[in-house]
């Protein structure tokens, strides 16, 4: 009997826009420094100074910017080393007016009222927070550590070359996928094109499927590609498309769905069930594919979940209730368009440590008084630890590693480790009635935090390799 197997990969690639050393949460930043900063700073752990010194300025005017011109941006311009006059701002940040150093403003419309906003880069930031000698080793380590991890022209290959492995994948998920039309040398120097030339070039059609929020720039989705040696999508095209949400292609083989999460927030005026706003949500796709050689039919489900930001106790009703939400949604695209033979594999970043998913997967929760509750059909079965949605049970690949985060630690495994956490949070689920499970990813939790020279993303790339059953 001939058998046939094919291998998934899941990565979240760490955003083109969010890889750089000034983010607070991904920052990489020497123990002697560290200590330094704790010794002159009121708090005791260096996590505590970025999180409350660095991370509100970040967050408030730099993050999600779209007033500036261009929210991408605006991301590196919080880490620029010189903001001494209005030459020093990008011309893509045409929302910006210069104040003085280190200082800009921009104007953003809120309940129909334009509001002036004042931005300070991390660099003035920090000049504010830390004593001048104090301050100038740290943003000149900060610094130092750009081109040789960061800069997109070394990350970029690296993401390439990790994706394809000794052994290139079948099927291809990525999350963060802002670099689809973004040129650097991905398969060998000299070789100037964009991601996705690169990855035709190497035998693979695919799609970018952007996000909800329309007319972003540069875009930013999921990405899913599959070799055009083992597969072909259901209508039987091969080729690179990019999606706007909402949209098909492919001839409806591939689906990319607003997820359109509503939540409770916690505001004082106001714990209605709201829809979040488009620059909030995540997008859900659906590739339904055949594999070549055995005819099989296999459907690939994806999204990367919400984050803690917008799903945790400081921000909502229910924390957790943003991605069962997300979670339900998927289930209703996977029940409404796949039929009972095709298998169906779920991969992502579901942003959900091992050790809380059993409880957000089940997707019923209780307010902090347990006076109300809400629920969302997840299809998730506590007792077994599987989806079930509609014929499809779906088993975690790699839940006897994560062991629901008794296996996951500094000296054990994770698929996440950066300046904040050690964490199991991205996933592969599968038909364990129609595949079974040759060989998987070790995800031994590096000795330090990532992205370093040798891994280019915050993440660790989740490989299983299944054989047809």
């Amino acid at each position: 009997m001939k058998h046939h197997d094919f291998t998934v990969t899941t990565y979240n690639m760490l955003a083109r826009s969010l890889g750089t050393n000034t983010i607070p949460w991904v920052m990489d930043v020497s123990p002697s420094i560290q200590r330094r900063i704790e010794q002159a700073s009121s708090y005791d752990t260096f996590s505590k100074w970025v999180d409350n010194v660095l991370m509100p300025e970040y967050l408030q005017h730099f993050h999600k910017n779209f007033a500036s011109g261009n929210y991408a941006a605006m991301r590196k311009f919080w880490g620029v080393p010189n903001c001494q006059s209005a030459n020093d701002i990008p011309k893509e940040l045409k929302g910006l007016k210069w104040i003085d150093e280190d200082r800009v403003s921009y104007t953003k419309s809120e309940n129909s009222k334009e509001t002036q906003h004042i931005a300070t880069t991390m660099r003035g930031t920090c000049r504010k927070a830390l004593p001048n000698d104090l301050f100038d080793s740290f943003f000149n380590e900060v610094i130092s550590k750009e081109e040789g991890v960061y800069s997109w022209d070394t990350r970029g290959p690296r993401i390439f070359q990790t994706l394809l492995l000794s052994e290139p994948p079948g099927i291809i998920a990525i999350q963060e996928y802002d670099c689809h039309d973004v040129q650097a040398e991905y398969r060998k120097p000299g070789c100037v094109e964009s991601f996705s030339e690169a990855m035709s070039a190497v035998g693979y059609s695919g799609v970018f499927l952007k996000d909800p929020l329309l007319g972003r720039g540069p875009p930013s989705g999921l990405g899913v590609f599959w070799m055009d040696s083992e597969f072909e999508t259901l209508a039987g095209k091969t080729g690179i498309e990019s999606l706007d949400c909402g949209e098909f292609a492919f001839d409806d083989s591939v689906s990319n769905i607003d997820l359109e999460e509503h939540w409770h927030p916690i505001k004082p005026d106001n714990s209605d069930f709201v829809m979040m706003k488009a620059a909030d949500r995540r997008n859900g796709a659906l590739c339904r594919l055949r594999h070549k050689r055995s005819g099989r039919k296999v459907a690939l489900c994806t999204a990367h979940l919400m984050t803690k930001s917008r799903d945790g106790l400081k921000t909502n009703k229910f924390p957790g209730e943003v991605r069962a939400c997300e979670l339900a949604a998927l289930k209703r695209l996977v029940e409404s368009t796949t039929q009972d033979d095709e298998i169906v594999v779920l991969a992502g970043d579901f942003n959900t440590d091992a050790k809380e998913a059993l409880g957000v997967f089940a997707g019923k929760f209780k307010s902090s008084d347990s006076e109300e509750g809400c629920e969302f059909q997840t299809g998730f079965d506590v007792k077994s630890k599987t989806f079930r949605w509609g014929p499809h049970v779906l088993q975690d690949a790699f839940a006897e590693t994560h062991q629901w985060g008794d296996g996951v630690g500094a000296e054990t495994h994770c698929t996440s480790r950066n300046a904040n956490r050690i964490e199991w949070i991205d996933y592969i689920f599968h038909d364990g009635v129609q595949l079974e499970t040759l060989e998987l990813s070790k995800c031994v939790t590096p000795p330090a935090l990532i992205p370093d020279e040798q891994n280019p993303s915050d993440h660790l790339p989740l490989n299983a390799k299944f054989r047809l059953l």
